[in-house]
């Protein structure tokens, strides 16, 4: 097995000339043939189930296809991920472009079966390509939502465009809250499927969070599965993308991005240590004054003092974790036949906390510790994945998993107990 070599990606990003954002994303570096190796496998068992459905008699298969879709079905977590990518994209397209009205646009059932999503997207697309075509020079962003009642509806920011070109006429009606209260309504006379508002956009920032917050206003849609979620035309400015990774090809434990990095120069937009994520920002054309920059080391100097805790106790976790996954069998077959690997095997036995080695009792204490930990998440997790996307369990049936995961453990600490005594006789 090829040991893990750490690794750091940097995605540099660029608005306008004018804002720089820096994305820090530190791991591992992939292994690039044993995940095509593992996706050409997992395609080859799901056909191969597949295909055994038809040695089945008619109710059997039926139940096994149920299986299957179960099993296969789109995993929660990609979704998540996939629509966060897409919020962001949205979001750092529309930082590139100033935009001149909001739009939204829904569809008359009398002119159009709104639940045809088919035929709503068709007659959305006809639309916007009949203005592309009359005004070249205009330039958009799409997000489609569904109504409560199930039909799909858009929302858009236009750009480049005056009023004339997109036939608003006012409708009498003005915003009543917000910021923007009193300014007015205005209706589309070129869209002929139904009902039309736009507004003329008078907070960029806001307008920019407020339609990118329909990527995620329903969290997953099973509807929008595989499906695109936002359209742009192919003039609107998008930033430039620069993409480095850094490896750390000596295996040096203390091998560190930030040492390359001025970020007192930056400002930390986001920040999670315990998933090493770091997101900076600065401008480009503003000069910061030394009180600003004073300010930024002083957050930074917290920053990186907490990431680099976190780090020493992922190492330590770490070190638990070897220790859990060498059984009696494999210790004493690699190391009690060959005094030159006793050093390897203190490395692996031996938990240091504050430069203190752990006794066995300490070890288990630890162990416990994180064990019940990691049960709690399990069935926090577990109650809330049947409550939110599958079958709410009864409490009788919570309270049966939770006594047998509970077992399970106090069964495992047992057998550890059991290979420690084994380890002394051994006299490892």
């Amino acid at each position: 097995m090829r040991e893990k070599v750490r690794a750091t990606y940097v995605t540099r990003k660029v608005f306008n000339n004018e804002v720089e954002k820096l994305s820090i994303k530190e791991g591992y570096q992939l292994n690039h043939a044993a995940a095509k190796r593992a996706r050409e496998r997992y395609k080859r068992i799901k056909e191969q189930e597949y295909a055994n459905l038809y040695n089945l008699d008619m109710l059997a298969r039926q139940k096994e296809l149920e299986r299957l879709e179960f099993k296969y079905m789109p995993k929660l977590s990609s979704a998540v991920r996939s629509m966060s990518r897409a919020k962001n994209n949205l979001i750092d397209i529309m930082r590139c472009n100033k935009f001149d009205y909001f739009v939204t646009l829904t569809f008359d059932k009398e002119k159009i079966d709104r639940l045809d999503d088919t035929a709503v997207r068709r007659a959305y697309r006809k639309w916007r390509d009949n203005i592309k075509k009359q005004f070249g020079h205009m330039y958009y962003v799409a997000v489609e939502e569904y109504h409560k009642k199930g039909g799909l509806h858009y929302h858009l920011l236009i750009g480049s465009v005056d009023k004339n070109q997109l036939g608003l006429v006012d409708s009498g009606n003005t915003i009543t809250k917000g910021r923007t209260a009193g300014q007015p309504i205005y209706n589309i006379t070129r869209w002929r499927n139904g009902f039309s508002t736009a507004t003329e956009l008078l907070d960029k920032t806001a307008a920019m969070y407020y339609i990118a917050k329909y990527l995620t206003k329903n969290a997953v849609d099973p509807r929008f599965f595989n499906k695109k979620r936002y359209f742009t035309s192919q003039n609107v400015n998008r930033p430039s993308v620069e993409r480095t990774q850094h490896i750390d090809t000596d295996r040096q434990s203390d091998f560190d991005i930030f040492d390359s990095i001025m970020i007192e120069l930056y400002d930390i937009e986001y920040g999670d240590v315990n998933h090493d994520y770091t997101v900076l920002s600065r401008s480009l054309t503003d000069e910061s004054s030394q009180e600003l920059i004073e300010e930024r080391k002083k957050l930074a100097d917290e920053y990186l003092a907490n990431r680099k805790q976190m780090r020493i106790d992922k190492e330590k976790s770490y070190v638990l974790r070897q220790f859990e996954r060498h059984s009696s069998k494999n210790i004493r077959d690699k190391y009690r036949y060959d005094a030159s690997n006793s050093e390897k095997y203190n490395k692996v036995m031996s938990i240091f906390f504050n430069d203190k080695v752990l006794t066995q009792s300490e070890v288990l204490e630890q162990l416990n510790q994180r064990r019940m930990k990691s049960i709690q998440s399990d069935n926090t997790l577990l109650l809330r994945t049947n409550r939110d996307f599958f079958t709410c369990k009864s409490m009788t049936d919570e309270v049966t998993n939770e006594t047998r995961f509970l077992s399970s453990e106090e069964y495992a600490l047992e057998k550890l107990k059991k290979e420690f005594l084994q380890l002394e006789e051994w006299g490892l």
